[in-house]
């Protein structure tokens, strides 16, 4: 329901600013604006100034800026006539060059208020959530499914530190890198046992997307970060904070193996050994299975905090 209402919100603002590049050229261009509208639906508050009516409607959805004599042109067509009809103040008594402004000004201040809204964002800087930038191959878990990341010698552990030069600090900027560089050659520096190392690795392309892959998941340690009510995960009693060490017996590093682990015995019910405020227990979950195959127990995964950098305005 939050998220419902904030992008509302959001909605509600680009709608605004919209409306107002609308009213502000239609004023400067001397066309009368009847009414200027936040909101569709009967109004719910209103005023009157310079000869407009400011209101706002109910359904907060959309809005409009109404200027007097817009559908004269409708009008004409329906009549099947030769004229329209205009009277100063009207949209049609404008000059065509200005009516023109008047219609792009809605799109044009939409455009300069996100560069306002992202450079504003870029100068306060802001937090995004991924994993570490540390591999597993997935022709460890999927047969058959040799990467470039196999072929050029990475292993499952590895540590990926920077892509031609540029720095990796998670797993989010080892997708970007990678998605678009599709049959090119990349040069990976990565660390292994404390000791780093250069490979060249030239992605494939994902038919579907166009994208590129090397044949690599993320490392996620399995430390729980929320349980979703009412699923599986909950009902068996995981809780915030727990790290899932073991499954039916068999020690796990990284979530990778405990969807493996629950997909090798499909359905079945599972016996996962977590730490909980340093001691072991067994808790016992039965998992569903998603559209795509995975094993779905309701647990949300902890991620790293990243802050991005902050720019000056002038970047």
């Amino acid at each position: 329901m939050v998220n419902v209402l904030v992008g509302l919100l959001g909605l509600g603002l680009v709608v605004f600013v919209h409306e107002l590049g609308h009213l502000i050229a239609a004023r400067a261009s001397g066309i009368t604006v009847e009414a200027f509208s936040i909101g569709w639906g009967r109004k719910i508050w209103s005023f009157h100034r310079g000869g407009t009516e400011y209101r706002v409607g109910w359904l907060p959805l959309g809005g409009y800026c109404k200027m007097q004599g817009e559908h004269a042109l409708m009008r004409a067509w329906q009549e099947r006539s030769s004229r329209i009809d205009v009277q100063t103040g009207d949209f049609y008594a404008a000059k065509p060059w200005k009516r023109i402004i008047v219609l792009a000004a809605g799109p044009l201040v939409n455009f300069f208020f996100a560069v306002v809204v992202l450079a504003v964002i870029a100068i306060i800087g802001y937090s995004s959530f991924s994993f570490p930038n540390r591999i597993v191959l997935v022709s460890d878990f999927v047969p058959d499914q040799e990467g470039s990341a196999d072929l050029a010698g990475l292993q499952s552990g590895d540590y990926i530190r920077s892509i031609n030069g540029e720095e990796v600090s998670s797993f989010r900027d080892l997708q970007m890198q990678i998605s678009r560089a599709a049959r090119q050659d990349l040069q990976i520096t990565y660390e292994r046992d404390g000791q780093t190392a250069t490979v060249t690795v030239t992605p494939e392309m994902d038919l579907s997307s166009g994208a590129g892959r090397i044949g690599v998941f993320p490392w996620i340690t399995p430390v729980v970060s929320s349980v979703i009510e009412g699923s599986s995960a909950d009902i068996a009693g995981f809780r915030a904070g727990d790290e899932i060490t073991a499954v039916n017996g068999t020690p796990i590093d990284h979530t990778i193996a405990l969807d493996y682990l629950l997909r090798r015995d499909r359905g079945a019910t599972a016996t996962v050994s977590v730490q909980r405020d340093g001691q072991s227990r067994d808790l016992t979950v039965v998992p569903g299975v998603s559209e795509d195959g995975s094993m779905v127990i309701g647990i949300v995964w902890q991620a790293e905090e990243r802050r991005s950098p902050s720019f000056g305005p002038v970047s």
